[in-house]
């Protein structure tokens, strides 16, 4: 088993962590955004679906509690639930 789960990291071209540390997002060269809560490895990524167009960056909001992804023309902003404990 991946120390960050079952899913494929290939591709992954970005990856932040929340403020806090709990949980990870990363990029994909495909345009795959997905959320991890790096307390629980084992659980499936969440994907961050809905974008139309190639992600370029991947990041949390100050707060931790949305990822923001860029676009050449376009942002998008995803909530996401609270990292486990």
């Amino acid at each position: 088993s991946s120390p960050i789960g079952e899913e494929c990291v290939c591709g992954v071209v970005r990856a932040a962590f929340d403020p806090a540390g709990n949980r990870l997002a990363t990029l994909t060269d495909l345009s795959v955004v997905r959320v991890r809560d790096v307390a629980a490895p084992d659980r499936p990524a969440t994907e961050l679906t809905g974008h139309t167009e190639t992600v370029h960056d991947v990041r949390f909001t100050g707060d931790g509690k949305k990822v923001v992804a860029t676009a050449d023309e376009a942002v998008f902003i995803w909530p996401v639930p609270p990292a486990r404990r």
